[in-house]
């Protein structure tokens, strides 16, 4: 049975290499790689001729990686299980059986039966299959033991040596990561790798266009610089989105200092008047109580006189006294009408402007 693989396996590696002429004419982006693929099999082809299986394994996959043809990657484990390489042999063939269903059947066939064999001696031998899961997905993963070999994408079963393998696992935007995996002929062994996401790089405090920049802790006005813990519309005060009303500012009403002088000045001065035309009206009483007592015309009308004068000085003090105390006592209410009162001040910004609330309290 292993005779007859081996020449169908020989057959097909010989044959296969004349496969690309029946395909279709490519296009011109595709022609160089078309003619580099197929002349690297046809030399692949000479060198299964001649026995040389490991050379011609490594010619097919140059010619695949050139040209990805099915055929090629067939011819791959082909040659690799002619050159007794089983886990190599048992990869490839798996692959060129799930992608081929469109080529020869023979050739299907023959590939078919060589990876029959080689899967047969692997259970045989001192190999065991090892499950790899990986994510994401997409992951590459690089087999020690397929070395140098191109990594493989996404999980699945290969078979391995039994002793110990190790795994790269690697995928864009993620944290590589090497495993090591001990195997053994105790049964299948599953390993399951998960990377991580690289981490975002930190900004440059230089770059002026990063987050950081001219908006950034070295702007005073800034969203990030100092602010006033006491501004309720700073990034410390409540959100106004949120329907919270700010701390208000409360606005105290100065102390006026000018109508306190005036007022004490008025005071005093309505005083004095005051008293003057009550000693004038005291003074002119008495002049009138002595008038009766006086002897000629001439000295009652001179007393009668110096009364009148008196009385009338009385009189405008009186008065004077009257609008003194009326200023007097409208100093008094302008200095006392704001005591005990504050003003609350509240500034929220709002779309296109902002609200003020004020509030007076006594």
């Amino acid at each position: 049975m292993r005779s007859f693989v081996a020449a169908a396996a020989t057959a097909v590696l010989v044959a296969s290499s004349g496969l690309a002429a029946g395909q279709p004419t490519p296009g011109p982006g595709a022609v160089d790689d078309r003619a580099a693929g197929k002349l690297l099999a046809d030399e692949a082809g000479a060198k299964a001729k001649a026995g040389d299986f490991a050379a011609a394994a490594a010619l097919f996959r140059r010619a695949y990686a050139r040209d990805p043809r099915v055929e090629y990657l067939c011819n791959v484990g082909v040659a690799h299980h002619r050159a007794a390489d089983l886990p190599r042999a048992e990869q490839s063939l798996s692959e060129c059986l799930a992608r081929g269903a469109a080529i020869d059947a023979s050739f299907l066939d023959a590939a078919g039966k060589a990876l029959a064999d080689v899967r047969a001696r692997l259970r045989r031998g001192r190999f065991a299959p090892l499950e790899i899961v990986v994510s994401p997905r997409d992951a590459e993963v690089e087999v020690s033991a397929f070395a140098p070999d191109p990594p493989l994408i996404g999980p699945r079963t290969v078979w391995v040596p039994v002793g110990a393998t190790t795994l790269t696992v690697r995928a864009a935007g993620h944290v590589s990561k090497t495993v090591p995996v001990a195997v053994d002929k105790a049964g299948p062994r599953r390993v399951e790798v998960v990377l991580e996401p690289e981490p975002r790089a930190p900004a440059d405090p230089a770059d002026p266009t990063g987050p950081t920049g001219p908006t950034g802790p070295t702007d005073p006005t800034g969203p990030t610089g100092p602010t006033d813990p006491t501004d309720p519309t700073g990034p410390s005060g409540p959100d106004p989105g949120r329907g919270a009303r700010p701390d208000p500012v409360r606005l105290d009403p100065p102390t006026p200092r000018s109508p306190s002088r005036r007022w004490i000045a008025g005071a005093t001065g309505t005083a004095v008047v005051g008293a003057a035309s009550v000693a004038s009206y005291l003074y002119a009483r008495a002049l009138a109580g002595d008038i009766s007592g006086l002897e000629g015309p001439a000295d009652y009308d001179a007393e009668v006189a110096s009364a009148r004068r008196f009385q009338r000085g009385a009189w405008v003090g009186a008065g004077l006294t009257v609008v003194g105390a009326g200023v007097t006592t409208w100093l008094w209410t302008r200095r006392h009408r704001g005591a005990g009162r504050t003003t609350e001040v509240a500034l929220v910004p709002a779309a296109g402007g902002g609200v003020v609330w004020l509030t007076t309290r006594r």
